[in-house]
């Protein structure tokens, strides 16, 4: 009796051992990895007022500091508040690059965020440029995206002396932060 027990025992012994040893991984399921947040494409239609704050001479170039006021309707539906600088040659062509922040609505949800760009302009003022957005608020503190805009310079009004117009589009992804 006293080696069935013993028996028992070493079998019980042997079967915890091969237990906490043998590999845990033959039948678990891996995690799935994260899918990519679903992306929004972004399109539709803008105006601005350029302000020209400040300007000096660069050899025969001129550097300009622009205020800019924006409406922007479609997927991005607010205004745009921000700082342009403009390197412009003799013969009216240049480059720029501006920062700002928006205000409005994107797929219902509302906020502020950030949106930086930079592009060229011809020297019959239609140009294109490239934006990233950033660093939201409110409803669009998660949203990022990148994207094109173009146009040209509008007719002058008595509400704004430079005016320009025109479309954007790109892709927009409301993501978690790190």
């Amino acid at each position: 009796m006293k080696s069935i027990k013993i028996s028992r025992l070493a079998l019980c012994a042997s079967a915890l051992v091969a237990l906490i040893f043998s590999p845990a991984t033959s039948h678990a399921r891996k995690p799935s990895p994260t899918p990519p947040p679903p992306t929004i494409s972004a399109s539709g239609n803008w105006s601005d007022c350029n302000v020209v704050t400040d300007t000096h001479p660069v050899g025969p170039n001129s550097f300009l500091t622009v205020s800019i006021t924006e409406t922007l309707t479609g997927t991005l539906s607010g205004s745009f508040i921000g700082t342009e600088y403009d390197f412009v040659h003799p013969d009216g062509s240049a480059v720029f690059y501006g920062s700002g922040v928006f205000t409005g609505s994107v797929a219902g949800k509302t906020g502020t965020f950030r949106m930086n760009y930079v592009g060229t302009t011809s020297a019959n003022d239609t140009f294109t440029a490239h934006w990233v957005i950033h660093d939201g608020t409110g409803d669009l503190s998660n949203l990022f995206g990148d994207g094109t805009f173009e146009g040209a310079a509008s007719s002058p009004t008595t509400v704004c002396a430079i005016p320009f117009a025109g479309t954007y589009k790109g892709q927009l992804w409301f993501a978690g932060r790190r």
